[in-house]
């Protein structure tokens, strides 16, 4: 009976504490939805983050009517931001912005529920295409990037894909822009052994050194399909230059590979075949004499003028 006593007298200062002298905390609730339909994104991740960047993020899941809930946050200052569903790529992550300043940073109070944190998210977007070389063969394993062009561009750097064995690729998670779509490489031991010959360079859609010179993809309300790369090489010294100049025909992607030599090509008007070199150019065609047939595949006379 002693200890029951005991007991009564420890709890009842606990039970007669006054609720302001208790821990509170706040709250937020909102809905993620389609910016273009309003229709709801279920699953769609929301996350709290404290704006200090010490505390840790909280995160849960929109229902299936895009509506999530923090309901216990410690009152202070928060980001929130949605992101599409687990393993979903429809659609751009975006953070809650207010229509006025501090815009992006939320600050809670003790006890207070904040509603309508709504956040409309805009769908993405893809674009699809192949990688051949000069031969118009696939080309498998190349390295492609995206980047937006315009200097106020909206648009995001696509993710780094690689083509796959019929050179194929697809970037997505774009948002609507015009973008640079580009070719790298990285040395291999495959491409080392070939150096001696030829050596692929970034090349940009569709067939130039820089994005500068190249033509910008862009991406409206809908995917892009079925843009084709063509490759330009590097060649070294006059051996790689008489496997190659066979191959070249007229126009502004011949010009390119030619000078990707180094220095300069001119075609010659009404002529086929024929053109002016300048710089390195000039001095490897020298070393190159005019032939019908290497390793057993024909070609055209070269005149250099």
């Amino acid at each position: 009976m002693k200890t029951l006593f005991l007991a009564i007298a420890v709890l009842l200062p606990l039970a007669q504490t006054p609720p302001a002298a208790r821990a509170e905390t706040a709250s937020i609730r909102g809905r993620i939805t389609d910016k273009v339909s309003g229709e709801p994104i279920a699953r769609a991740v929301v996350t709290a983050s404290p704006a200090d960047g010490r505390s840790r993020a909280t995160a849960t899941l929109a229902d299936a009517d895009g509506r999530y809930a923090f309901p216990a946050l410690v009152p202070g200052r928060y980001f929130v931001r949605a992101e599409p569903p687990p393993f979903g790529a429809r659609y751009v992550g975006a953070a809650y912005t207010a229509t006025t300043p501090p815009n992006m940073i939320m600050t809670l109070k003790s006890g207070e529920d904040r509603t309508s944190i709504d956040i409309a998210l805009q769908r993405a977007y893809a674009i699809t295409g192949r990688v051949v070389d000069v031969d118009g063969e696939p080309a498998a394993r190349v390295r492609i990037v995206t980047r937006p062009v315009d200097a106020n561009a909206t648009g995001r750097r696509g993710p780094d894909r690689e083509t796959d064995d019929l050179g194929r690729f697809r970037i997505f998670g774009l948002l609507p822009g015009r973008y640079a779509v580009c070719s790298e490489f990285f040395s291999t031991v495959s491409m080392q052994v070939r150096s001696e010959l030829e050596q692929p360079v970034t090349t940009c859609y569709p067939s130039a050194t820089s994005s500068v010179e190249g033509r910008p993809v862009e991406v409206k309300s809908a995917d892009v399909d079925g843009i084709e790369i063509r490759l330009l090489m590097h060649c070294h010294g006059a051996r790689a230059m008489k496997q190659r100049i066979g191959r070249v025909n007229r126009g502004e992607l011949a010009r390119q590979q030619l000078e990707s030599f180094g220095g300069a090509a001119k075609w010659k008007s009404g002529s086929h075949g024929v053109f002016s070199a300048s710089g390195r150019l000039k001095k490897e065609l020298a070393k190159v004499k005019p032939f019908h047939k290497v390793l057993g595949v024909a070609y055209r006379p070269v005149e250099v003028i």
